[in-house]
């Protein structure tokens, strides 16, 4: 199997509306034109000319093109655009927000939910920049607890922003219906038994599990 990086593209319509006070409609257009031409974006809370409504829409009647942008040779995909990285910061720092409001709503019952804040840093993480200037890498550190041979537990720094299963090839003793076919690197498809394990909080210090360099 080979890689392939597909464009896909459909026109949009970015509709923003901004309240101007003018002596005429058209001074009120001749002062928008200034401001939406000038390159520099208007802030949300700009009380001179707030912004009422900033929507993108999908254009009427817009059909999708697809495009191949680039075949890749590489065993490895190439570092997502900044519009990504973007995106994923504004989920952790949404989630890191929900994390506190948990953790400070459990002060009413007495006391911080202490592992909920813990939860909420490790999330906002991403979000900030070092002082380089770069943005704090995505690392999600993952242990999986092992005890005489049987997987006891799989936590994680965020839990709810990783999946994993194990995948056992040749087991003993299933029924060819439990099983599922895996397709391999190589193109070729064997059958193996997956599960799903569920990922928890860590209850134990990830920093003393993972060699910090």
């Amino acid at each position: 199997m080979s890689k392939h990086i597909i464009q896909y593209r459909m026109p949009f319509v970015h509709e923003v509306h901004i309240g101007i006070e003018a002596d005429s409609e058209e001074e009120a257009l001749r002062i928008a034109r200034e401001q939406l031409e000038s390159g520099q974006e208007i802030p949300v809370s700009n009380s001179l000319y707030p912004v009422l409504r900033d929507t993108l829409r999908e254009a009427e009647n817009a059909t999708p093109r697809y495009t191949v942008l680039e075949h890749i040779e590489a065993p490895y995909w190439p570092k997502p655009d900044d519009s990504v990285e973007a995106i994923q910061r504004r989920h952790f720092a949404n989630l890191a927000s929900r994390l506190l409001v948990q953790a400070f709503e459990g002060k009413r019952q007495g006391e911080f939910d202490r592992k909920l804040i813990e939860q909420a840093r490790l999330a906002a993480l991403p979000t900030i920049g070092s002082p380089a200037g770069q943005t704090t890498a995505m690392i999600n550190r993952i242990a999986v607890i092992i005890e005489g041979d049987v997987i006891q537990a799989v936590i994680a720094d965020r839990p709810q922003a990783v999946r994993v299963a194990t995948v056992e090839y040749s087991p003993d003793g299933f029924d060819a219906s439990e099983l599922r076919w895996i397709t391999q690197g190589n193109g070729h498809r064997a059958q193996a038994l997956v599960t799903e394990h569920f990922v928890e909080a860590a209850a134990i210090c990830l920093d003393e599990v993972f060699d910090p360099s």
